[in-house]
């Protein structure tokens, strides 16, 4: 692993021209964070997400096949659907009823004959995004040749832990979604940030050996582990708060930043994903999913 140390500018934290460059430049040419797969479990269902400048949604066609596709229509660009949404057979723009079947094929245009001569539907069929899969989290990507998700995952794929998230319950109780008020660079700072843990989490992270951490960047991510101390290793299934995950020879804290900004936080009692969201250039959502 490699130790990098950046300086940026104020404005970088700041400037409106900064955010806006880095949505166009890095948040529109990167997988993006979706969900988990039990969120589009039968054919119908969908949920959207924003990736940068683009509004993707990922829908689950009539064959079982998840697809991803810019949200929007073809005919007035207007955004075709919202958020999470449940099982319909056809996704109807809201504007002119301009309706497209689930695997994104234009079907229906009202009043065809009268207002669009000759139009060749098979052509206008909705832009398509990449959409694939990891440990059951379900990734999006604005470019529709991005290829596999692993290109990108690289060699940091076998270091982030030997947890199986997919075989999981989810904790809803645990999950939220918040706001800060700071730029989203600097919420991946605090982190990644290793020299604090054992000042500022003294009294909640006393139980890993901060000194013993393993952390740097391998390719574009982050990788951060530690292990346990020893009195807490000692009768350590008494004292986790959920059944243990990963086997004891693998122990530890396995915290991850995946670039530009989706963390997972695993331990022997479970796994957590959290994502930043960039709102604004002094706003910042995280999503917590545990």
């Amino acid at each position: 692993m490699t130790q990098m140390l950046h300086h940026l500018p104020v404005d970088a934290y700041t400037s409106q021209d900064w955010f806006d460059r880095e949505q166009r430049i890095i948040f529109s040419n990167t997988w993006r964070y979706a969900g988990f797969m039990e969120d589009i479990s039968e054919p119908g269902q969908y949920l959207s997400v924003q990736a940068g400048l683009n509004n993707i949604f990922i829908v689950m066609g009539r064959d079982r096949r998840l697809r991803a596709f810019h949200n929007i229509c073809r005919h007035r660009g207007t955004q075709l659907i919202r958020a999470v949404g449940k099982t319909q057979k056809a996704l109807t723009c809201p504007y002119h009823d301009w309706t497209y079947d689930l695997e994104g094929n234009l079907i229906s245009v009202p009043d065809e004959e009268r207002e669009f001569q000759n139009i060749d539907k098979s052509c206008l069929g909705l832009n398509a995004a990449s959409v694939d899969v990891w440990k059951s989290m379900l990734f999006v990507h604005p470019d529709p040749n991005a290829g596999s998700i692993m290109d990108w995952f690289g060699e940091v794929d076998a270091r982030v832990g030997p947890h199986e998230p997919e075989t999981l319950p989810e904790y809803e109780d645990a999950s939220n979604t918040y706001e800060i008020k700071a730029n989203w660079k600097i919420v991946v700072e605090n982190y990644i940030d290793v020299y604090h843990l054992s000042h500022l989490h003294s009294g909640t992270l006393q139980m890993y050996d901060h000194s013993k951490a393993e952390y740097g960047f391998i390719g574009p991510h982050y990788l951060f582990w530690e292990p346990p101390v020893a009195e807490y290793e000692k009768d350590q299934d008494s004292k986790l708060a959920a059944p243990r995950v990963i086997p004891k020879d693998q122990n530890g804290a396995w915290v991850p930043m995946l670039f530009p900004g989706i963390g997972i936080g695993a331990a022997e009692d479970g796994w957590n994903v959290y994502i930043v969201e960039p709102i604004a250039p002094d706003l910042t959502r995280v999503i917590n999913r545990s």
